[in-house]
């Protein structure tokens, strides 16, 4: 279980998700059947990222960590509702985060610099509350001497402030909805 059901799971689903997500090693179809709706997203990581076992009422399902999860959504940024909602999810998931998790993950390699500088950028900024996270992954990204970004990837750069910590374009607005 992946991206928005994961953060629901872990209690930051600002919004209930119309789909049920998982994060999956294949391609593979979506399942649509009356009123329910589970959308694969594909992953040559999946196998290697860390899971935990949740417990449901008819057993146990296997989710993403909330670190993993806060990584899922800025890569897979359409399936979870752009930027808007990313930033407003991440405010909410960003009371089950561990640092050193997540910093190790940023590490790891599972995960682009770019997925990186965007995740960092989000947490950083002020409504969100989440710069208490960000210190291993700046780090990360000046290591990496990372190139310029754009925040959103569909979107013109041209004229846009640009931050320097995470060096990406703003090139949208972020509104929290809190």
């Amino acid at each position: 279980v992946g991206v928005l059901s994961s953060a629901q799971i872990h209690g930051a689903a600002h919004q209930k998700p119309m789909q049920f997500q998982v994060v999956a090693g294949r391609d593979l179809r979506d399942i649509k059947f009356e009123n329910v709706h589970i959308r694969f997203l594909y992953s040559a990581q999946a196998g290697n990222i860390p899971v935990q076992k949740v417990q449901v009422h008819s057993g146990y399902m296997v989710t993403a960590t909330p670190e993993v999860t806060a990584f899922d959504i800025c890569k897979y940024y359409k399936a979870a509702g752009y930027w808007n909602n990313i930033a407003t999810v991440l405010s909410e998931l960003k009371d089950v985060i561990d640092q050193q998790k997540l910093t190790e993950l940023a590490i790891s390699g599972i995960y682009d610099l770019p997925i990186i500088q965007r995740l960092g950028y989000l947490l950083s900024l002020p409504e969100a509350d989440g710069a208490n996270l960000t210190d291993g992954l700046a780090k990360i990204v000046q290591s990496k001497n990372a190139r310029w970004i754009p925040l959103s990837p569909a979107d013109e750069v041209a004229g846009t402030i640009r931050d320097p910590v995470w060096r990406i374009h703003i090139n949208t607005e972020v509104d929290i909805d809190i």
